[in-house]
């Protein structure tokens, strides 16, 4: 069972994913000597960054502040957008030439 501290852990480790971080990696060379033992060659250490990520941002914010940073795709007529059924007029039995290559009426061109 989750409690407040493992809540509070998760909420900054994604709030840190959404920031960007530093990390530091480390990578080590070794060779094998003419005993059969690894022998450490070369240690390197480099920072570097990890950038923020926008998908986190945009999930924190839409679940965070919904009517203000809901995506235009999700809104409903309670926010001021239309919805609802499209009605399209419908065919006509004449429609456009068919163009060769075009479709699988070609075999009658």
């Amino acid at each position: 069972m989750a409690n407040r501290k493992d809540d509070a852990a998760v909420e900054a480790a994604y709030l840190r994913r959404i920031q960007g971080y530093e990390v530091v990696e480390e990578r080590n060379e070794y060779k094998v000597t003419d005993d059969g033992e690894l022998e450490l060659t070369k240690r390197t250490t480099a920072t570097k960054h990890v950038p923020g990520d926008v998908r986190a941002a945009e999930f924190w914010l839409t679940h965070r502040w919904p009517r203000r940073w809901k995506p235009a795709r999700l809104l409903g007529e309670e926010d001021g957008a239309a919805g609802g059924v499209v009605e399209l007029p419908p065919l006509e039995e004449s429609g456009p030439e068919p163009v060769a290559g075009d479709g699988p009426w070609e075999a009658e061109l």
